[in-house]
């Protein structure tokens, strides 16, 4: 979580409960938190983590990353050549397809409810374009429920 001179230099923190890539950029406009990826799952996080920060009048947000990725995976579920994308890319990082719907979720949240889905594509889960659209859509409608 961050330091006390994170919270003056950065305008935005989102809470994740998977572990990504950390990034800082330099103007201090963005940081994506290198996350916490406890066992205890989503609703402990939010709980002992996320509600403290924002009751100390910190702007926190917070974007379920495995409940993303369960939602996702039961309405696409992944079989090869014919419908749905790996989650994982490899062994670490999230597939491209899953971190659309994880970006959509984030900026979701970050911009009070904005949706950065897209019209939906000819309906194939077998391409990559509607698997990309699909999960920007899941993750949309999770962050609006959550908002």
């Amino acid at each position: 979580f961050p330091t006390e001179e994170e919270v003056e230099r950065y305008h935005m923190w989102m809470k994740f409960d998977y572990q990504y890539d950390r990034t800082t950029s330099a103007s201090g406009d963005w940081n994506v938190q290198c996350l916490d990826s406890s066992y205890f799952g989503s609703t402990w996080n939010a709980l002992h983590k996320v509600l403290p920060m924002r009751k100390k009048g910190q702007k926190a947000n917070f974007f379920p990353t495995r409940w993303f990725i369960a939602e996702e995976v039961t309405a696409v579920p992944y079989v090869a050549g014919v419908s749905g994308s790996k989650v994982m890319r490899d062994g670490t990082h999230l597939s491209s397809v899953y971190l659309h719907g994880v970006a959509s979720g984030m900026l979701t949240l970050a911009t009070g409810g904005r949706s950065f889905v897209g019209d939906q594509p000819p309906y194939d889960v077998s391409t990559p374009t509607w698997q990309k659209w699909h999960a920007r859509r899941t993750g949309y409608v999770l962050a609006w429920r959550l908002a």
